[in-house]
């Protein structure tokens, strides 16, 4: 009797790993489209505000802290997306790995021994998800996706404020130089996990 009810709950837990792993996929599409879509409003909005700012220039420190405010906004939507795809990317290929096991006995373990995802997302503490939003920041697409936004605004505020950025050139200098001491880290590390 116990035999039968310990392999009924192994096949009843096996389907719902396996739904999980549907589940994982669908998860993951959904979250690399509002990736998209939020891309997509980043370029609409930005565009708008250039040709604002190019038009009427009169008060570039309200402009300046508006468009600041609103990039903030979408960086923070886009590491919270980006960070739930890291986390259904590993839950993918954790599914994967213990679907491919061919010693039966570690399948059958790990069938029983599995969390299912909602049951680990519980579990999370606010810590736990600030530390996978920073680690969404580290990718090298994000940082030139929103580098090179930075670098375009940059280059339209100096352009228009030429004579104030004239008398202060060390403002314009250390931003470049911090996004080209980034921009060249991620590059390095890129190719040297590459190599591995």
């Amino acid at each position: 009797m116990k035999n039968q009810n310990e392999d009924f709950y192994f096949k009843r837990k096996e389907k719902f790993v396996e739904k999980e792993f549907d589940t994982g996929f669908s998860s993951y599409q959904r979250n690399e489209g509002k990736v998209s879509n939020l891309r997509q409003w980043t370029v609409t909005i930005n565009v708008g505000f250039v040709l604002y700012v190019i038009t009427n220039n009169n008060n570039m420190l309200l402009l300046t802290i508006v468009v600041l405010v609103f990039m903030l906004i979408l960086l923070l939507l886009e590491l919270r997306t980006r960070s739930s795809m890291m986390f259904d990317k590993t839950n993918i290929l954790d599914l994967e790995r213990l679907i491919d096991e061919k010693n039966y006995d570690l399948y059958y373990k790990s069938i029983l021994d599995y969390r299912f995802r909602d049951d680990r997302l519980r579990d999370l503490t606010a810590f736990t998800k600030l530390k996978h939003y920073l680690n969404a920041f580290k990718k090298a697409e994000l940082i030139v996706w929103y580098g090179m936004w930075a670098i375009i605004w940059i280059s339209i505020i100096i352009y228009l404020r030429w004579s104030w950025f004239s008398l202060h050139l060390w403002i314009p200098i250390g931003i470049a130089s911090l996004y080209l001491v980034i921009f060249s880290y991620m590059i390095f590390k890129y190719f040297r996990k590459r190599k591995k």
